[in-house]
């Protein structure tokens, strides 16, 4: 329906909102990169090639022979989890287990009984995206002496949930922008600067103002609410997801854990 509204009606649904209490940002830690040493760059270059080719057992073989697997929430106020999966007997029980832990749903038959290829095929991709997305190296607290296909983002879980609270949101609504942004007063490109939003804090995304397509409302941290187009702004979220490398005992770089997030 947003598509055949007249201009002013659209306008009185994109008016900044006026209520909403003013609040303080929370401290994101910065995220935890490492350069990666030559020889883990050519063994994840290997790795990646055995990937896109789907070659099962040479995947297995390439991974430790237990896993961790890391399992966070797209809520920011709940903890993340960890398990160790394994030891596993074939390539493929590895791969079944990492498709359970990719942060979303595998299809399933009929009968909602699982299906082993879909899950295999699952795994493979949710390993070459982490492979291929473009994220900085980084460490996880939660893979001791790893090295990580993404840095993870590390803040007070607490001080989140007291934040979404406060706010009357979820914690999921909580975001960062990479570089500072301007908020405008009113869902429109012609509008004044309400506020700009820093780096390296968690603002509230506000979810209870509408808006036309392609804008994002947000709470301002001086109270009530402004607008962000999505061509001025990425939202980002701190979630962590990827796959991690460690040498095993002869030396080599191996796939050693995974990490996701999801509902």
């Amino acid at each position: 329906m947003r598509f055949i509204l007249s201009p002013l009606i659209v306008l009185s649904l994109a008016a900044p909102a006026l209520s909403g209490p003013a609040y303080e940002p929370v401290k994101l830690d910065p995220a935890s990169t490492v350069s990666p040493p030559a020889e883990l760059v050519t063994a994840a270059a290997a790795f990646l090639d055995i990937v896109k080719k789907g070659d099962v057992d040479a995947m297995g073989t390439a991974m430790a022979d237990s896993l961790t697997l890391i399992y966070g929430s797209l809520e920011m106020a709940l903890p993340r989890n960890k398990e160790i999966a394994g030891p596993f007997r074939t390539s493929k029980e590895k791969l079944v287990a990492l498709s359970a832990y990719i942060g979303g749903d595998v299809e399933s038959d009929s009968e909602g009984n699982p299906i082993v290829s879909n899950q295999i095929e699952a795994a493979r991709q949710y390993i070459e995206e982490a492979l291929t997305n473009g994220l900085s190296w980084g460490a996880d607290p939660m893979v001791e002496g790893g090295i990580c296909s993404y840095a993870y983002r590390s803040y007070d879980q607490d001080a989140v949930k007291k934040l979404a609270d406060k706010m009357d949101e979820q914690s999921s609504a909580l975001f960062y922008v990479d570089a500072p942004v301007s908020v405008l007063k009113a869902a429109d490109a012609r509008a004044g600067i309400a506020a700009t939003l820093e780096p390296d804090l968690l603002y509230v995304e506000d979810y209870k103002t509408d808006t036309p397509i392609y804008w994002h409302a947000v709470h301002l941290p001086d109270g009530g609410s402004g607008f962000i187009s999505f061509e001025a702004g990425q939202l980002e979220k701190p979630y962590a997801g990827g796959i991690c490398f460690a040498k095993n005992g002869a030396g080599a770089w191996q796939m050693v854990a995974q990490a996701a997030t999801g509902l």
